[in-house]
Order: structure tokens, then C-alpha cells, then sequence
């Protein structure tokens, strides 16, 4: 039988129900921390533990009375037992009320911090970034689009009282007048503008069609490569470091070095970290490319058996061995991009700059 599905709480994709970990963003299930799960249970527990205490001893104090109840007592004793047991009801009620009070204050605390105030925050948020969304001009509405779009947009940062991926899987599910929420709507906003040539609406086509952890998307290079010859033509910085990318690594198209380093170049002019972090990589190793080949002459002593390359063969009779003269193909290289490492930091530096944590850490190589 079929296991029970539930949606995962951070990515939105479907999981088993008992699973610890979602199997798709790996982060965990059920309890979070200390949250209202957790504490509702501990509270149960310890009450049940605090029942279990109360009523052994009310056991133990009940066990003189069984063993007295066929002795007749004088009417005197009879009033001193009637006080004893009225004190003990008393003092019992008493305690029954206070854990009550204690339980009730726990188990109030918990809700309010750990469930009725992350879901208003997150209601707040969620009707606030809908709000903006639906009422912004058209350049601010595309920004928001592009992060709605983001499985992976960290909105705890603009929102710091809600909890981590919570937003995400509200925006996806919360509205189901259209499929995948405000998901789906976001993304045919950002497909109609770049159908209308906006740079960086046809840039996030791109990146969506690379599918990973920046879209719900499956992934079609070919499509993404489009997207970004298009977003580069209209002259956004960033499409150059992707599309060098994918003529770096043949990503969609065929590799072609030379296309990957007229790209990086123009990026890096235009100020796009990624660009300049590639180009100094290329500075840093050198890049040569085979432009050719030509013969080159050469002698040995020793025996060829591959007689289709030898020009002749001669008797030496100064070192009384045979000498073959032959011939061997040799590959030409055409230097694109030259080493130099001091041109590899001065793009890394410009790249680190803006916060690109990868020419950062090279850097730090370099120094180190």
C-alpha cells in the first residue's frame, strides 16, 4: 500500500509522510527546533509524568485507610480522620489547580510564540510582497516577479520574522485560481516581458531554463543559450558571463573558445562579475587554441619501426650505428588569451568588488 503523500514544507514538492527529509531539498520535517510540535509533546509528557507522581501518592496515602476501615474508631478519632481528609482533598486540589494553571500557561506560550505569531508574520509578509506585486509599475513588478520565480530567493532576509521557506511554498499553493500560485502567474509575466524584448526578463528566461535550484522549470540549454543571446544583444551585463559559459564548456552549443573569450571580455567591460572572474581565470592558466600543423625534420638512433615517416636511413660510422632521418607532424597553437597573472588579479579584484564570492577566494589562493 501506497504511502501517505504531504507537500515538504520548504520546496513544495510532494514526500512521504513519515520522512525526516524532504528527498528533493534535503531539509528536515516535522519538528523545527523548540517549535509548537515539539513543546505541545514535552507539555504531555510532562503532565502525564506529573498525574502518574500525584496519584502514587495518593496511593500510598490511601493504603492506612484501607487497612483501618474494618477497626471501629471512637467519634473523636472518627472527626480527627474527617479533618486529615479534608486537609488532604484540600491540599490535592490545590496542586491539581496550580499544574493545571502551569499546563495551560505552557502549552498558551507555545501557541502564541510558535504558531499564531509565525503565521500572522507570514500572512503579513505573504499580503504585503501580493500587494507590491500587484500594484508596482512594470520594471518593479518584474523584480518581484523574478524572485517569486526563485525556489531557492532567501525572502527571510527582507522579512526577518518569518520562518526559512515557508514564503516560497505560500506563494506557490496559497492561491489555486491559477496552477502553481503566484508561482505560475510570476512566470508568465516574466515570459510576456521577454517576448517584448526586456534584457532582463529574456536573462531570468535564461536562468530558468537552466533549471537547478534558480527555477521549478525542467532544464533546456538549448532554449536557455536563446534566452541569453537575446538578453546580450539588448546588452545586459550579465547574459555575456552566461553565454561565454555556455561556449566555454559547450553548454547548449558547441564549444568555440574563441566566442567564450569575446564574450567574457565584452561582460567584464560592462562590468559583470562573472564575466571578469572568468576572464581572470583565463589570464591566470593562459588560453591557446590548435590553429594548424605543420612537418619538422628530426634523427634518431634508435630503431623505427614505423617506416611510413622515415625520409632515410644512413650507416654513422664515427658512433657505428644506423641513424634514421625522419619526419613528425606537429600541432600549431594560437595564443587567445596570454598568462599573466597580474591581469588574472586585476579582474578578480574588480569581480570581488561587487561580492562575488568566487574571485574572492582566488584571490586569497593567489596570496596565499
Amino acid at each position: 500500500m501506497d504511502k501517505k503523500q504531504v507537500y515538504c514544507r520548504y520546496c513544495g514538492k510532494l514526500i512521504d509522510e513519515d520522512a525526516p527529509f524532504c528527498t528533493y531539498c534535503g531539509k528536515p520535517q516535522g519538528e523545527v527546533g523548540q517549535g509548537i510540535i515539539g513543546i505541545k509533546r514535552k507539555t504531555i509528557q510532562y503532565m502525564e509524568f506529573l498525574a502518574s507522581v500525584i496519584l502514587s501518592i495518593l496511593g500510598l496515602l490511601c493504603l492506612p485507610f484501607k487497612k483501618l476501615v474494618n477497626i471501629r474508631f471512637s467519634n473523636v478519632q472518627k472527626n480527627k480522620f474527617r479533618r486529615v481528609k479534608r486537609v488532604v482533598l484540600r491540599y490535592f486540589i490545590i496542586i491539581i489547580t496550580i499544574c493545571a494553571v502551569i499546563g495551560g500557561g505552557i502549552a498558551g506560550y507555545s501557541y502564541y510564540y510558535d504558531e499564531y505569531l509565525p503565521e500572522k508574520y507570514l500572512k503579513e509578509a505573504y499580503n504585503d510582497i501580493i500587494n507590491k506585486y500587484n500594484t508596482t509599475n512594470d520594471s518593479t513588478k518584474l523584480d518581484i516577479a523574478i524572485k517569486i520565480s526563485r525556489p531557492s530567493y532567501p525572502w527571510e532576509r527582507e522579512y526577518p520574522k518569518i520562518e526559512e521557506g515557508r514564503m516560497t511554498v505560500l506563494l506557490r499553493f496559497e492561491d489555486q485560481s491559477t496552477k502553481d500560485g503566484y508561482c505560475g502567474k510570476a512566470s508568465d509575466f516574466i515570459i510576456a516581458k521577454a517576448k517584448e524584448n526586456n534584457a532582463k526578463a529574456q536573462y531570468f528566461m535564461g536562468m530558468m531554463l537552466l533549471g537547478g535550484e534558480n527555477s521549478y522549470w525542467l532544464s533546456d540549454t538549448t532554449r536557455a543559450v536563446y534566452w541569453f543571446n537575446e538578453s546580450a544583444k539588448n546588452g545586459y551585463p550579465k547574459a555575456f558571463g552566461e553565454i561565454g559559459t555556455a561556449y566555454e564548456q559547450g553548454i547548449g552549443v558547441n564549444c568555440n573558445p574563441y566566442k567564450a573569450v569575446e564574450l567574457f571580455k565584452k561582460g567584464a567591460n560592462l562590468n559583470d562579475p562573472k564575466s571578469q572572474y572568468k576572464l581572470g581565470c583565463m589570464y591566470r592558466d593562459g588560453i591557446s587554441v590548435e590553429c594548424g600543423w605543420h612537418w619538422k625534420t628530426k634523427s634518431t638512433t634508435e630503431y623505427m619501426s614505423d617506416k611510413e615517416n622515415v625520409i632515410r636511413e644512413y650507416w654513422d660510422s664515427q658512433r657505428a650505428t644506423s641513424v634514421y632521418v625522419y619526419r613528425e607532424k606537429i600541432t600549431d597553437y594560437k595564443t587567445l588569451v596570454p598568462q599573466d597573472i597580474n591581469q588574472a588579479k586585476y579582474w578578480w579584484r574588480k569581480a570581488s568588488a561587487q561580492g562575488y564570492t568566487d574571485a574572492t577566494i582566488s584571490l586569497q589562493q593567489v596570496y596565499d
